[in-house]
C-alpha cells in the first residue's frame, strides 16, 4: 500500500544551539514540532493538536512517521 506522505512546515520558534540533538533522533512528534530547526514527517492529514491542544485541523488521522533537518 503507497503511503502519502505530507511534510508539515510549521513555523516554530523553540530553540536549538550548538550540541542541539539531531532532528532525526527524535523518537516522538512532539519533540519534532518543538525543534525550529527540525520538520515533522507524517502521513496525510496528521494534525499538530497532540502537541498542542490550541492548534485545529480540517482532518486528523495521519500517522507521525519521522522527524528530518528543515531544509
Amino acid at each position: 500500500m503507497l503511503r502519502q506522505l505530507a511534510i508539515v512546515s510549521l513555523l516554530l520558534t523553540a530553540g536549538c544551539g550548538a550540541g542541539a540533538r539531531p532532528c532525526a533522533s527524535i523518537p516522538d512528534a512532539c519533540g519534532c514540532h518543538e525543534r525550529a530547526d527540525c520538520q515533522l514527517v507524517t502521513e496525510a492529514c496528521w494534525c499538530p493538536s497532540e502537541c498542542d491542544p490550541k492548534v485545529a485541523c480540517v482532518c486528523g488521522g495521519g500517522t507521525f512517521l519521522r522527524c528530518d533537518t528543515r531544509k
